[in-house]
């Protein structure tokens, strides 16, 4: 009996995380949410952004989720595009 209720349950567990909509299906391309691999992208690799010195990827992703929230117009924008501006108004281009 205690077999049979252990694989029925196991059986509606795998049937509720089938059911759990996956990523492909989210919108991973526009700002309406925050996605750490965008502000990674930009800290590794940019070399316009005056970024400061020691900061970290949580310091760097609360600036963008900060600047997110002020400018709720650009959710539609694409990610890059708000993580570069979020970036360009708060620490500057270098010079």
């Amino acid at each position: 009996m205690k077999t049979r209720t252990t694989i029925l349950a196991a059986i509606l567990g795998l049937t509720v995380l089938v059911s759990i909509p996956v990523s492909a299906e989210m919108d991973t391309t526009s700002c309406g949410e925050l996605h750490p691999e965008w502000v990674a992208a930009w800290v590794d690799g940019d070399t316009e952004i005056k970024f400061p010195t020691g900061g970290t990827m949580a310091e760097h992703s609360a600036v963008v989720g900060e600047w997110l929230a002020d400018h709720p117009e650009s959710r539609h924008e694409h990610g890059a595009n708000c993580v570069y501006r979020a970036f360009k108004e708060v620490y500057g281009l270098r010079d």
